[in-house]
């Protein structure tokens, strides 16, 4: 981990975060910020088994998928750790854009 010097905000490779991917360590990505969702784990609505499926990466798309746009940031505050790089950031818009225009690109398979 290391802090940037301009925002005080500890960055937290992805690489890193992979580590963390067991029941008694679990870390998250939602939305370019890191969260240890190791205390909430058990206590989770949906299961401990929906957040271990995530453990360790990038949760972003599954986040929304689920439903959970409602979530604030202050139920999030309490377990985040960080941010990722710059470098690593998950675009969310784009992969939802390219999911929208898929039907539209041709199929790869020869008639």
């Amino acid at each position: 981990m290391s802090v940037t010097a301009s925002k005080r905000e500890t960055e937290i490779s992805l690489s890193e975060v992979s580590m963390h991917d067991t029941i008694d360590d679990c870390w998250v990505v939602l939305f370019n910020k890191v969260y240890d969702v190791t205390d909430f784990i058990q206590s989770h609505p949906g299961g401990a088994e929906v957040l271990l499926e995530q453990a360790g990466r990038d949760a972003t798309l599954a986040f929304q998928q689920a439903g959970h746009q409602s979530v604030s940031n202050s139920h999030l505050e309490p377990y985040r750790l960080g941010t990722l790089p710059k470098a690593e950031w998950f675009d969310l818009e784009l992969i939802l854009k390219r999911k929208r225009n898929s039907f539209l690109e041709p199929s790869s398979l020869s008639p």
